[in-house]
């Protein structure tokens, strides 16, 4: 995933500051893939849409960037801040999904006692607002090579109850 994240960062930078906060209307607001089924059963937390990442991938674009010397929590803001920056102009967010079986052992980080994964997210159920709000498809290209993957849609680690303490999407 280095060399791709780092060939996509250098191809892409130039073509996606064009993109970014664009008042074009022909720009096209990004479609995104259908909720899982699963997001309308009940009992379940709400789901967001975006990229799991994990500390290899922060690792990579913060040696990218050359944010050496920050400690963790301070690294995934400046990743957060500096793809808003160079590759979209669009508002993400770090937040925290539920592990799944599935999931690497590399990707699970531990908060509180709670086991999560963490991610950066388009957008949640849980805030019609972010739903509404879509980056162009441009931006959603530029973001899906950034990633090395498309969004998929993962459920929030925490109760729907505790939503807006743990998220601000």
């Amino acid at each position: 995933m280095s060399q791709l994240l780092r060939s996509t960062l250098e191809s892409s930078a130039a073509g996606a500051k064009k993109v970014s906060k664009s008042s074009d209307p022909r720009i096209t607001p990004a479609v995104y893939p259908p909720l899982p089924t699963q997001a309308n059963e009940p009992g379940r937390n709400y789901f967001f849409l975006g990229w799991p990442v994990n500390a290899q991938f922060f690792d990579e674009f913060a040696k990218y960037y050359k944010l050496d010397g920050l400690d963790d929590d301070n690294r995934m803001i400046s990743l957060i801040s500096i793809i808003k920056r160079v590759g979209t102009g669009y508002n993400l967010r770090l937040v925290d999904a539920k592990v799944f079986s599935e999931v690497p052992p590399d990707f699970v980080v531990n908060r509180s006692g709670t086991s999560v994964m963490e991610m950066v997210a388009l957008c949640s159920t849980g805030s019609p607002q972010s739903m509404d709000l879509r980056p162009t498809v441009q931006q959603l290209e530029w973001l899906t090579n950034a990633f090395g993957i498309p969004p998929q849609w993962l459920e929030d680690a925490y109760p729907k109850e505790e939503f807006a303490i743990h998220c601000d999407l």
